[in-house]
């Protein structure tokens, strides 16, 4: 798993396709971000293709639930304002430390959640990246529901 096994027509395929979400992430969110911490959100445009890929450091730990959900209406409301179809947008949680999910993980995964409700923006999947792991951040079966 590495951005050097992305297809050539990467760019074509929706940011879901199996064959290259864990590649692309590696290639957006960078070993720097996950050594540090930041959130890797991927703006996309209807089918899932990416439109903008955006990284930022990741606040501390100590915040609100309501700081973890602010970082994500900026961003949803700024797709939301787009004409051509419903936006969309992959989320990765990048941190240095244990590959298990952590209660700060899921913080981010559940303010996204609802981020995403609020402003009709699609829930392309929440992904833990540490140096050791990229995988999918499980939704719970209420959020299944309204992603």
């Amino acid at each position: 798993m590495s951005f050097e096994d992305l297809p050539a027509d990467w760019p074509q395929r929706p940011v879901t396709d199996s064959e290259i979400t864990a590649d692309l992430l590696d290639l957006i969110v960078g070993e720097a971000d996950r050594e540090s911490g930041a959130l890797g959100i991927l703006l996309c445009g209807p089918g899932g293709r990416l439109f903008q890929p955006v990284v930022v450091s990741a606040p501390p730990a100590e915040i609100g639930m309501e700081d973890h959900r602010r970082a994500f209406d900026v961003m949803c409301e700024a797709m939301g304002r787009l004409d051509d179809g419903r936006p969309g947008m992959l989320v990765a949680v990048a941190r240095p430390g244990s590959r298990h999910i952590s209660t700060e993980d899921r913080r981010w995964c559940d303010a996204a959640v609802e981020s995403c409700a609020a402003h009709d923006v699609e829930l392309l999947g929440v992904w833990l990246m540490t140096q050791e792991v990229i995988r999918p951040l499980p939704l719970r079966a209420s959020q299944r529901r309204s992603a």
